[in-house]
């Protein structure tokens, strides 16, 4: 079968930036693309360029529409974000809690949602109806949960071929390994991935390398010059700029300081009083997309910016900083293959608790306090030495095209060479 048509589903700020080079690719070989951006990613969407679409575009899918929508606004407090329209979030709650009052009940839904909230969604009747609608030749996803994995397992159900991207080290305790259903194709950072994926009982054909298609743009000409605009812009030509993106801290054991975005906060200001004390170094904060409104604003200052993912792309401020203080976020990886020296917190609770973390993977240099970040940064030091080709960076997007085509033409279920 002829791919012409394909449907693109991805959440958040971090997950769209894969699906859109994939889907420029996949336009550019004539195929009609639609992209469904969930959350904080429709914002990203656009600014990518992209024309997405979001739940409320469905809404005459939806049955009962008046109480999905009653029971949206009942969990709208603790779920707004100032990226995401309030008409979209009402959607997104009230859809996927509706799925759970029809399969649990009233009483059901209620303690459903006490005990996992918005992680345990899983709109697999809305995604059908979406997919059904649009008849896609293929879906395409990234491995994030709730609606993308709906997303793949309606596909599934009509059999429409598949295909779902992971984006960084997934291994044997990573939960995506253990899904009901997986796409047709999942494409993965690089070989060692593959193997680790195997191990835990993955299908090998089912696995190809490919990288991750949002790290292509990390050595464009074009990105380093806005990477320099930047710079100059901030008035930080003679600066070292230090990168700090962090994000929350949620697992049970996390120090209750540290819970939620008190570590981020932490490090945030003792960096700044780094920086204070540092005439020749700036500090920029970035926080995950889906958070950075949660955290205190750095007091203004000329060697200070807060990064709002919203508005500011991250590639050309990677390419403007010198050193990236990480937790486990994916910019660590980033900084790495962008040849950024990269710090990795490895008293962070999520770390700790991580199966890999970029130093022990000799993509960055670890510190176990804050001492050790202190002497980290008073002692100038080479980056690791990482070579993008080990990770497709500029060509990923293309073998995720390549791909798309060649499993629309076998059809789904049809087996890797």
């Amino acid at each position: 079968m002829e791919v012409k048509t394909a449907l693109l589903v991805a959440y958040g700020g971090g997950h769209v930036p894969m699906i859109a080079p994939v889907m420029r690719e996949l336009e550019a070989r004539g195929i009609a693309c639609t992209a469904m951006a969930l959350t904080t990613g429709y914002r990203k969407a656009c600014q990518l360029g992209l024309k997405p679409l979001g739940y409320r575009d469905f809404a005459h899918l939806v049955p009962e529409r008046e109480r999905v929508l009653a029971w949206g606004r009942a969990l709208l407090g603790g779920n707004s974000h100032p990226d995401v329209d309030e008409e979209e979030s009402l959607w997104y709650l009230g859809v996927n809690y509706a799925q759970w009052v029809r399969e649990l009940g009233e009483a059901g839904a209620a303690k459903r949602y006490a005990e996992r909230g918005r992680t345990g969604f899983h709109p697999l009747e809305f995604m059908t109806a979406v997919v059904r609608q649009l008849a896609p030749d293929i879906v395409v996803v990234t491995n994030s949960p709730r609606t993308e994995a709906a997303a793949t397992e309606a596909a599934v159900c009509l059999g429409i071929p598949s295909l779902s991207m992971t984006d960084l080290f997934v291994d044997a305790t990573d939960p995506y390994c253990y899904r009901p259903v997986h796409a047709d194709r999942i494409t993965v950072l690089s070989p060692s991935v593959k193997q680790a994926m195997v191990e835990a009982g993955m299908a090998a054909q089912r696995l190809v390398v490919t990288g991750n298609p949002a790290f292509d743009t990390l050595r464009a000409p074009e990105v380093i010059r806005q990477a320099r605009v930047l710079r100059e812009s901030l008035g930080w030509m003679q600066q070292r700029v230090i990168l700090f993106a962090g994000h929350r801290e949620e697992l049970p054991r996390t120090p209750p300081a540290w819970q939620n975005q008190g570590f981020g906060t932490e490090v945030q200001e003792w960096l700044h009083r780094w920086v204070q004390s540092h005439a020749d170094d700036a500090l920029v904060t970035r926080y995950h997309p889906s958070e950075w409104h949660l955290y205190p604003m750095l007091p203004p200052g000329p060697r200070l910016h807060c990064s709002a993912p919203s508005v500011e792309p991250l590639h050309p401020l990677l390419l403007a900083s010198d050193i990236v203080v990480v937790q486990t976020s994916t910019v660590g990886l980033e900084a790495a293959l962008a040849g950024k020296r990269t710090i990795c917190l490895k008293f962070a609770p999520s770390v700790r608790e991580a199966s890999y973390n970029y130093a022990d993977l000799g993509l960055a240099e670890g510190v176990d306090s804050w001492a050790e970040l202190d002497a980290a940064l008073a002692c100038p030091r080479s980056a690791p030495l990482v070579d993008p080709a080990d990770f497709y960076v500029g060509s990923s997007a293309e073998r995720v095209a390549k791909l798309v085509m060649e499993l629309g033409r076998r059809g789904p279920g049809a087996s890797a060479e």
